[in-house]
């Protein structure tokens, strides 16, 4: 889902219904939280990256996957290459977060990676075509009950 939000940002959706498209395909509100916390960040770097562009078009937390497709259209990424880069940034991050906690080989792990690259190129491919909804409903629950946890680990 967000590699489609980030390819269609990139190729002139406007940054306010893009936001609102990405709340719309995020049902948990935790989910919510961590990718506006996560865009925020991403936002004060690239406005630090690029200080005399302009960047007043978002909300006062934007989604990642909007400030991305930003990011993206500033770097003259293409909507394929933007939905790529999401698609595959997402992919890894999961990839280093397990190989971390759970003490994976990280051979191992990059060795998975590689596997799953013509996935990331199939999903990318897809995401942008346009708004999509390819996320798991699992990933929603999941995001919900690590809130409850005594002790959170990290959010994404």
């Amino acid at each position: 889902m967000a590699g489609s939000v980030a390819a269609a940002v990139c190729d002139g959706l406007n940054t306010s219904e893009a936001d609102a498209e990405t709340d719309a395909r995020t049902p948990s509100p935790a989910a919510r939280a961590a990718s506006r916390a996560q865009g925020r960040g991403f936002l004060r770097l690239a406005r630090s990256v690029w200080p005399d562009d302009d960047w007043t078009g978002f909300t006062a937390k934007p989604h990642l996957p909007v400030v991305a497709g930003t990011v993206a259209r500033r770097c003259d990424l293409t909507p394929q290459e933007t939905a790529l880069a999401v698609v595959y940034t997402s992919m890894t991050g999961s990839a280093t977060a397990a190989q971390r906690l759970l003490a994976l080989d990280p051979a191992h792990v990059t060795r998975i990676t590689f596997t799953l690259s013509s996935l990331c190129d199939a999903t990318a491919q897809r995401a942008a075509t346009g708004l999509q909804s390819l996320s798991d409903p699992l990933f929603d629950v999941l995001a919900e009950r690590h809130t409850r946890r005594e002790m959170p680990l990290f959010v994404s």
